[in-house]
Order: structure tokens, then sequence, then C-alpha cells
């Protein structure tokens, strides 16, 4: 059974989600090409956390479809 079309207000809701989850890289990667990556293991835990919480997250989201 297909899924019904989204709505405009669905649609709002995958873009914000999907360009706020393009911005965690970059989240990601600004400690890093200020410090590079040998700079202790808790920035890169730090950015390992912002990379798969915030990229991964707001992409599922992005993602999932509500059915009404």
């Amino acid at each position: 059974m297909p899924l019904p079309p989204c709505s405009p207000a669905c649609t709002r809701y995958a873009a914000a989600c999907l360009l706020a989850g393009y911005g965690w890289p970059a989240v990601t990667g600004a400690p890093w090409a200020a410090t590079g990556p040998a700079a202790g293991e808790y920035l890169y835990d730090a950015a390992l956390h912002a990379l798969f919480l915030g990229f991964v997250v707001s992409m599922v989201f992005a993602c999932s479809r509500t059915r009404r």
C-alpha cells in the first residue's frame, strides 16, 4: 500500500531536518580543522557524538513520514 502524499507542512519539516542534518558535519569538522585530529580523545569523542547524534538522527527524522 503506497503512502499518502506529503503535506506542505511535512515537506517544510523534512527540509528543515535536512538542513539541520547537513549543518552537523560542519559542527563536527570545525574543532578538527582548528586543532587537528590528534588533539585528544575527548575531542574525538565529542566529534563522533556530534556526528552520530546530530547528523544521523536529523536524517532519520527527515526521512520519516507521519501517517494520519
